[in-house]
């Protein structure tokens, strides 16, 4: 997952006041009325720091004070948490954590237990110790902004990123030799910020205006959907391993979009203006999970109407999902699934825990 739900909407906000201000006069699409939610789950007051879920493990992240939005990686019984407080580990799946780091970052992936990528204040950073100590990593002509790291193997690497101003932009970067080069080129006017691969040579990346897919491993792209204004404004995506299927997210208006045949036609399944989304992740080509924020609708003064996390779930393949209501949590910011039969969800300041 990437920057915080909360600093990637107030970006794509302010993207879109400044281009209708620049005189565009193409609107975002109006987006579908959301489906009917689900009942709230409610929370069982606890304390102010480490809240009760029914269903839910609830684990603090010890160490962190405030937001500590940031993502998620798993990799064979070991998950990391990037924080803006710092990088965390856990070999329990998920139920014990040790902070090893107190590195700014909002992005990782690992390759093995020692090796791992992550894009923080320094930009990209590599470990070589499982995420202890992290060194920064060069990348020629690269954006002021990196925002997405993701590693298909030991070899495959991508980033995706972008700025605005002089030089604006989005970018993408590969490599294919383990991270000692990196190889990329502007592809759109705005920014990229989620990129992945279905394997060596086909990919996609997803931004505030376009979906652009390769086939080459990265040395050609097309766009294959755009929206002007920042109409799209997606922060993630995700691909099946047979990349028939690619899902992508956005932290803006809480839209999803899918593809199933290659990206020839992408549609937008789910969407609510009242809620952003942090993160996705799929077990199958049809089980998948998102999770996110839910906003107090605007204008509300009932006091007990307060912001709560999101999940939605779905079983065929994102056509439809099942919304559910995190309460007391704040924002849910990434999802993984280990592959232990458990759903860990990262929120602020602390990891959620339940079965699948």
């Amino acid at each position: 997952m990437k920057p915080s739900m909360r600093t990637l909407q107030l970006l794509s906000i302010l993207l879109v006041a400044v281009l209708l201000l620049q005189g565009c006069a193409t609107a975002a699409p109006k987006p579908p009325a959301a489906p009917t939610a689900a009942p709230a789950a409610t929370a069982v007051p606890g304390s102010s720091r480490t809240p009760s879920v029914p269903g839910w493990s609830l684990v603090p992240l010890d160490g962190s004070s405030g937001p500590t939005s940031g993502s998620l990686a798993a990799l064979g019984g070991t998950l990391w948490a990037a924080t803006f407080a710092g990088v965390w580990r856990s070999v329990d799946g998920g139920s014990s954590w040790e902070h090893l780091s107190d590195d700014w970052c909002y992005d990782l992936c690992f390759t093995s237990d020692r090796r791992g990528w992550a894009i923080g204040r320094d930009g990209l950073c590599a470990t070589a110790d499982g995420g202890a100590t992290w060194t920064p990593v060069a990348v020629a002509d690269a954006p002021r902004d990196l925002l997405t790291v993701r590693f298909l193997d030991g070899a495959h690497g991508a980033l995706a990123g972008g700025q605005y101003g002089a030089r604006h932009g989005g970018w993408v970067f590969t490599t294919a030799d383990g991270g000692a080069s990196w190889e990329g080129a502007r592809l759109t006017d705005g920014k990229l910020k989620g990129v992945c691969f279905a394997n060596a040579r086909e990919g996609w990346a997803v931004g505030d205006m376009d979906i652009v897919h390769t086939t080459d491993g990265g040395r050609t792209w097309t766009v294959q959907l755009h929206r002007g204004n920042g109409g799209l404004a997606l922060s993630d995506v995700v691909c099946s391993a047979d990349a028939r299927h690619c899902w992508a997210v956005s932290a803006l208006d809480g839209s999803i979009w899918k593809t199933d045949d290659d990206g020839e036609s992408w549609r937008r399944v789910w969407g609510d203006w009242g809620a952003g989304i942090g993160g996705i992740a799929f077990a199958t080509d049809e089980v998948g999970y998102v999770v996110g924020i839910v906003y107090p609708p605007e204008g509300s003064d009932d006091a007990a109407t307060t912001t709560s996390g999101l999940l939605l779930s779905t079983t065929d393949g994102g056509d439809s999902w099942v919304e559910e209501r995190v309460g007391e949590v704040g924002g849910l910011d990434d999802v993984c699934l280990p592959g232990d039969g458990r759903l860990v969800v990262l929120g602020d300041g602390l990891v959620l825990v339940r079965p699948l």
